[in-house]
């Protein structure tokens, strides 16, 4: 009414939704979330500690439950990652040798079919070794991916799976490369001046790993059985390393081919 006679409207409406927020403050109420975003509020998700309202219920990847993920397979694709708490990359440059090691893991196994194929055009020996060899060199690209995915992420994170993983394949690879150092059929100066490299990147790399997992396994307040992993597979790939030395240091004898020829005896 105040309007249409010029009189400007009382002020006591505008004190409406301010006396309403002050009842609302006194009562103790307090905003509800929303139903459809439960995760709204959430210190710990907007810091990356819970993946998702499902993980909260489940437990999985939760520190509400100290929980903590054993991999990150166990993340979904683009969701944060947590690893153990306080857990510390103590070689951070690995990192970048994960970088260079790849592109020369790619060189070096081109060259070593390259020098198979022509192998077996040039030389002779059994056709069982050199589809043997042919084969382990088929499979070593496929532990390298393995082995560069599970280290970056393990010494990133620090989670136990994926560590572990990175230590046993380390072992692996430096085993398949020694084959091909020590053991092929024909060894020629080009096999042995890569090899060598490529077995000395892999050590380094895993003894990075092996100082990671013994934080985390200290930090993660490990049970038994993960300890008694994380040592075997530490000594497994320690052991490794040692024979890679001995053979090094071990003095070879020149390799001499010997012709057989049958005749018959009179």
């Amino acid at each position: 009414f105040g309007s249409s006679r010029g009189i400007p409207p009382s002020p006591s409406y505008a004190l409406i939704p301010l006396i309403g927020s002050r009842l609302h403050s006194m009562t103790g109420q307090q905003q509800q979330p929303d139903i459809n975003k439960p995760w709204m509020g959430n210190e710990d998700h907007e810091v990356g500690i819970v993946n998702s309202p499902k993980d909260v219920q489940s437990g999985t990847c939760a520190t509400q439950d100290k929980y903590v993920c054993m991999t990150v397979l166990e993340t979904a694709p683009g969701a944060p990652k947590q690893g153990p708490r306080d857990y510390l990359n103590l070689v951070p440059w690995v990192s970048k040798l994960f970088f260079a090691h790849t592109y020369y893991a790619y060189i070096y196994v081109f060259y070593m079919f390259l020098l198979a194929f022509y192998k077996a055009y040039a030389l002779q020996y059994p056709d069982w070794i050199r589809w043997f060899e042919m084969v382990l060199i088929m499979v070593l690209p496929i532990m390298q991916h393995l082995r560069f995915f599970f280290g970056y992420w393990g010494c990133e994170l620090g989670m136990f799976v994926d560590l572990q993983s990175f230590i046993f394949l380390c072992a692996g690879v430096m085993l398949v490369l020694m084959y091909f150092l020590f053991k092929q059929a024909y060894i020629i100066p080009m096999d042995s001046n890569i090899l060598f490299v490529a077995v000395v990147l892999v050590a380094a790399e895993g003894v990075c790993g092996a100082i990671n997992a013994l934080q985390a396994v200290k930090l993660h307040t490990a049970k038994w059985g993960q300890i008694i992993v994380t040592t075997a597979n530490i000594m497994f790939f320690l052991g490794t390393v040692a024979v890679f030395i001995g053979a090094v240091m071990m003095p070879r004898e020149a390799s001499v081919v010997e012709e057989v020829v049958w005749e018959s005896r009179s």
